[in-house]
């Protein structure tokens, strides 16, 4: 079965927020559309598959007071999933195989340019320009008899942050 949907969803972010030497007021607005396709077949009463994608098309508009900088931004993120299932011995016997991506928005202090005053010798700065991360999960479940279960994991993401320095 091959399914096809779009979705068009609008987050806004806004942060009033003090540190040690500026009052700073940031507003993200993201337009967030997504596409997305899959495909489910049941091979045999033994083996199925699910191979998805999602595309994300989002429009970042941030703005930052009291300096009134604007910064506008358009970024593309693609996320394939495809997960496999093997059932045998009439269902005693289980094994699920998954790879699964998916993407990490970034907050508005990860995106202020300015830096924020943490302590008296510490501050961290963001970056405007910051792209959304994307992060994947591959993993491997397998139950047997009805009782027990043992599963296998691995993530792996290419998080955006934010650089913290401290002076002397």
């Amino acid at each position: 079965t091959l399914h096809i949907k779009a979705n068009l969803s609008y987050n806004w972010d806004y942060n009033d927020f003090k540190d040690l030497s500026d009052k700073y007021k940031i507003e993200q607005k993201q337009l967030i559309t997504t596409i997305s396709a899959s495909y489910s077949k049941r091979w045999s009463n033994v083996f199925s598959t699910n191979i998805s994608a999602v595309e994300y098309l989002i429009k970042r508009r941030l703005s930052i007071e009291p300096e009134n900088e604007v910064y506008s931004k358009f970024f593309s993120v693609f996320c394939p999933n495809i997960n496999l299932s093997l059932s045998f011995k009439g269902g005693l016997h289980n094994l699920n195989l998954s790879w699964y991506g998916y993407p990490h928005f970034v907050g508005v202090n990860q995106l202020n340019p300015h830096r924020i005053w943490s302590s008296s010798t510490s501050y961290y700065v963001g970056n405007p320009e910051t792209a959304p991360g994307y992060a994947q999960s591959v993993s491997a479940d397998y139950s047997f008899l009805g009782d027990y279960f043992v599963s296998l994991r691995y993530d792996h993401s290419n998080m955006p942050g934010q650089t913290f320095l401290t002076t002397d």
